[in-house]
C-alpha cells in the first residue's frame, strides 16, 4: 500500500505482525529512517520519540500494554540521538527534536557540522512529511514528546560518589594503624605500614575517576545548555 503525502515523496507503509503497529519509511537526502506507529484503540493522545538512543520511555510504554490509551510514534534511524544523512556527497547531522522551526533547522545543522541551503530544504521536507503523516493518522490535539537520560539514574555517574568512596576506603583501611601508631612497637607498625600506601593509592585512583566524571558531566551540561538555546 502506497500513501502519497506530497508530490515529491512517497511513503511505503508496511504492516508488521503486531496489528497495532505500522512502519513507515521516511527519506531525507539519500538516507532513510523508519517511523514506527504504535496505535491504541481509543487513544486520548500521542507520544512521540525522536531520539533513537533514548529507549527507556519506549520500553516502559510497551510494558504498559493495551490499557495504556496513548499512541506512540517512534523514529528509528541509526540508534543515535542525531540523524545523519548524505546529500551531494556530504554528510549532514541534525537533532530531530530541533527541526520544527526553520531557525531550529539552521542552528542544528551548524551545531553538528555543516550547513547548506539544500540541506535546509531537505530537512524542511522531512519535517513536513513527519507532520503530515502525524495529522493523517491522528485527529486529537495532544502530542507528548518522550525523552529520557538514563545515565542520570545511576549514582556512579556523580563525581561525589567516587570522592566519598575514596575517603571511606582510605579511612577504613588505615584507621586502626593510625590510632595505634603511638602504642605499638615501631617494628610491628612498619610491617603493616604498606597497607596505608595501598589504600592511599586506591583513594587517589577513585579521586581521579571522580575528577574525570565531573569534567564529563560539566561538558554534557554545557551541551544541554547550548541545545536549549536552539
Amino acid at each position: 500500500m502506497i500513501i502519497k503525502i506530497c508530490p515529491c515523496f512517497l511513503f511505503f507503509l508496511f504492516y508488521s505482525f503486531d496489528p497495532g503497529q505500522n512502519i513507515v519509511t521516511l527519506k531525507i537526502g539519500a538516507s532513510k529512517c523508519n517511523l514506527l506507529i504504535h496505535k491504541k484503540s481509543g487513544a486520548i493522545a500521542s507520544l512521540i520519540s525522536l531520539h533513537d538512543n533514548e529507549n527507556t520511555g519506549v520500553n516502559a510504554y510497551k510494558a504498559l500494554g493495551k490499557d495504556f490509551k496513548y499512541n506512540l510514534l517512534e523514529l528509528k534511524h541509526t540508534g543515535n540521538k542525531l540523524i545523519a544523512f548524505r546529500l551531494s556527497k556530504r554528510i549532514y547531522k541534525i537533532d530531530p527534536n530541533r527541526i520544527f522551526s526553520d531557525i531550529g533547522i539552521r542552528k542544528t545543522l551548524i551545531m553538528h557540522g555543516k550547513f547548506s541551503t539544500a540541506a535546509l530544504q531537505q530537512v524542511r521536507q522531512f519535517r513536513t512529511m513527519l507532520l503530515k503523516l502525524y495529522s493523517y493518522r491522528h485527529t486529537h490535539n495532544y502530542i507528548i514528546s518522550l525523552h529520557n537520560n538514563t545515565d542520570n539514574l545511576f549514582i556512579y555517574n556523580k563525581y561525589e560518589f567516587w570522592v566519598i568512596i575514596g575517603f571511606l576506603i582510605y579511612l577504613a583501611g588505615s584507621f586502626f594503624i593510625y590510632i595505634y601508631a603511638n602504642q605499638l612497637d615501631p617494628k610491628f607498625i612498619y610491617n603493616y605500614w604498606f597497607l596505608t600506601n595501598i589504600f592511599y593509592i586506591i583513594k587517589n585512583v577513585l579521586f581521579a575517576i571522580g575528577i574525570h566524571t565531573y569534567v564529563k558531566n560539566d561538558r554534557k551540561n554545557m551541551s544541554i545548555k547550548i541545545s536549549a538555546l536552539i
